[in-house]
Formats: C-alpha cells, sequence, structure tokens
C-alpha cells in the first residue's frame, strides 16, 4: 500500500514540473527570433512567482528553487555553524536559528529580500499547519519523503549523488533537506483534506485571457494550455485554503517570541 501511495504521489509530482515546463516550453519556442521575444514568456508566465506565493507554502517554493541553487548557482564558503537559539514557541514547539538558518541559506542566492520577521511569520505559520496535520491523523514517514525526492531529481535529470555531494560541498544537509520536503508532503496531504471550490472551464479560460493579453501573440492556443491552467487554478485555491486555515489556527494559538 505504501508502495502505491509514493507512486502515486510521485506521478503527480513529475505530472506538476511537466505541466509549468510546457507553457515554458511552448512560449519560448514562439520567442526565437530576437531577445525582446525571448524574455516576453517568462514576463507572461502563468504560473506563481515570489510576489505570489502564500504563506502557507512558503515551504514548497524553498523546495522547489533547492536543485536550482545546489546544482547551478555559484558555490559559496560555508558558513560558520552559530550556536542554536529559540526564536519562537509555537503551541510549545520551538522554531530556531536553525530553522531560520535553513530557509536562508536556499532564498537568498535566488535574491529574494525576506527579511528574518517575514520569515518566522511563515515558519509559524507552517507550524501551525503541520501540527493540525498531526492532529488529523497525517503521517509520512523520511523513507517515502527520500524516495519521492529522488524520483524528482531524477525528473529533473539531477544525479542524486552529485546533487548530495554539492549540498555537502556547501555546508547543507540532505537529511534537513529531505525533512523539508516530508513537511511539504504532509502539507500538500493536509491541502487535499480541505473542501474548495471546483475550478470550472470559465476560470480557465478568464485566466487564460489574461495570460493572452501579456504574451500577445507567442501565447499558445487555450486548448495546448487548458490542462495545466486546470491545474494551477486546483493547486492555487488549495494554498489559499491552507493560509485560511492558517490564519484561523492562529487566532487560538499560544505564541511565545523569545
Amino acid at each position: 500500500m505504501a508502495a502505491k501511495k509514493a507512486a502515486k504521489k510521485t506521478a503527480k509530482t513529475t505530472k506538476k514540473s511537466t505541466a509549468k515546463k510546457s507553457v515554458k516550453k511552448q512560449a519560448a519556442k514562439k520567442a526565437e527570433n530576437t531577445q525582446e521575444e525571448v524574455q516576453q514568456p517568462s514576463q507572461a508566465e502563468p504560473f506563481p512567482t515570489v510576489a505570489v506565493v502564500t504563506a502557507a507554502i512558503f515551504v514548497v517554493l524553498v523546495l522547489a528553487v533547492a536543485i536550482f541553487v545546489v546544482m547551478w548557482a555559484t558555490p559559496e564558503a560555508p558558513q560558520p555553524a552559530l550556536e542554536t537559539q529559540t526564536l519562537v514557541i509555537v503551541n510549545g514547539q520551538a522554531l530556531t536559528t536553525q530553522d531560520l538558518a535553513f530557509i536562508r541559506s536556499v532564498i537568498d542566492p535566488m535574491g529574494t529580500s525576506l527579511s528574518d520577521e517575514q520569515i518566522i511569520d511563515q515558519l509559524i505559520l507552517q507550524t501551525l499547519l503541520l501540527q493540525e496535520a498531526e492532529t488529523r491523523g497525517i503521517f509520512i514517514g523520511l523513507d517515502q519523503a527520500e524516495e519521492d525526492f529522488s524520483a524528482l531529481l531524477s525528473a529533473q535529470g539531477v544525479p542524486r549523488e552529485e546533487f548530495t555531494a554539492i549540498l555537502a560541498q556547501q555546508g547543507q544537509s540532505y537529511e534537513v533537506l529531505i525533512e523539508e520536503y516530508r513537511k511539504n508532503l504532509v502539507l500538500e496531504a493536509l491541502a487535499e483534506q480541505l473542501e474548495v471550490a471546483p475550478v470550472t472551464d470559465e476560470d480557465a479560460r478568464e485566466f487564460y485571457e489574461d495570460y493572452r493579453a501579456l504574451a500577445g501573440e507567442q501565447a499558445p492556443a487555450f486548448e495546448e494550455l487548458r490542462e495545466d491552467i486546470l491545474l494551477f487554478l486546483e493547486e492555487q485555491a488549495r494554498s489559499e485554503a491552507l493560509e485560511e486555515l492558517g490564519v484561523e489556527l492562529r487566532e487560538t494559538a499560544v505564541i511565545e517570541h523569545q
């Protein structure tokens, strides 16, 4: 049973990755004539950027860019280990400087301008949602998380051994990354339990028209993007539902800043 669930999860992850890539490739293919045209697809790309990623799925962004950072960003000298200090306690669970440092190590090379306070706020929300998932009996083990993450690396054409080696050279821990990915899987499982309004073809068409207004003649036909847009809008709706749940949980949570 566990193997079937892992296979299903891997297929879903690959489908999401493929869906996002398909829009990029189709738009970019039609923009090969001039440099100006090449830049337009990224401006019109109908998928979330840092500016629209909700707090509830912050860790999803972190893990999505982690592969890029490790494999292609300019290596930096490992930072000296800092003494672990507690930053905030959420319903009895401590968030530490190590939690903050991990997020920083991933997003800073991408040029993302988030203050420590903003990151801590995201971590608080994530912790509340993970606690809620545990209350609901949602459990995903490290073995499953590692298996799924290895499949994700394979789908991206990244050898696990090379990824792990470069990660170590940059002073980062593969084990910590897998734990963060496990949390991401738990959040996705929690999101799937939440009720959201069904996404319709009308929603997809409205989204497509906004996209086409930016992309112009480079925009692929609606039918080529329909399934990708429906998948994206469904994920967006669940992300918003997660964020709303997190806000509700925060109203009754015991949060102690140190």
